[in-house]
């Protein structure tokens, strides 16, 4: 056998040998690393799944309400009185002040507890984390009370107040609802028509669950 075939035979040896070696001190060790991570992995989701469906049963039922559940409650208890809005973990519900407050006043009249009466009985019904009483006006100013009310936020304010007490003392806890007064900063009819300007008259609660 002549010295060049030799000289091959042994290069060839030598890279099998090398094949061989890395294979079994690094890929080897690296396979199993990787299956061992992948068990890990799988117990790892098993026990996290497993804890999270026992927490979820452990919650009462009433904190679990869903929005659409809520949204059907208010549609049998609400509809026809006041406009509903659903959305991701908020529900509007939206009245005309001129159902609850005689023009340009701030009490309550006797329809408007009526109407008031009737969102408490929803609301007692469900469970949430807070509600926004927000009262809107129209951008007409009222003369007759400059005094009380200088400008439509004072109105709103007040408003928004008397409505926040008025279901505070029928069992609302009061760290759960607070008042906004937005006046007439967000109109929902720009028509400067007096018939179309009822619509800003409005008073929305977003109930928060």
């Amino acid at each position: 056998m002549k010295l060049r075939e030799l000289i091959l035979i042994l290069i060839i040896l030598i890279i099998i040998t090398i094949f061989f070696l890395y294979n079994k001190f690094y890929v080897s060790p690296l396979k199993n690393y990787v299956l061992e991570l992948e068990k890990e992995r799988e117990v790892l989701t098993e026990k996290i799944s497993k804890e999270l469906s026992s927490l979820i049963e452990s919650f009462p039922k009433e904190e679990r309400e869903t929005v659409p559940a809520v949204f059907e409650e208010a549609k049998r208890i609400l509809s026809g009185e006041f406009s509903l809005r659903e959305e991701r973990n908020k529900l509007e519900i939206e009245i005309l002040t001129d159902e609850i407050f005689e023009p340009g006043g701030y009490k309550i009249s006797k329809k408007g507890e009526e109407k008031l009466s009737k969102l408490y009985e929803f609301l007692n019904k469900i469970n949430f984390k807070e509600i926004e009483v927000g009262v809107h006006t129209d951008r007409i100013p009222v003369k007759s009370k400059e005094d009380l009310f200088p400008t439509n936020w004072e109105l709103s304010a007040r408003r928004a107040t008397e409505i926040l007490r008025y279901l505070v003392q029928k069992g609302i806890p009061e760290e759960k609802i607070y008042a906004s007064a937005y006046g007439n900063s967000r109109p929902v009819e720009k028509s400067l028509k007096i018939e179309l300007q009822k619509k800003n008259r409005r008073a929305v609660f977003k109930i928060i669950f």
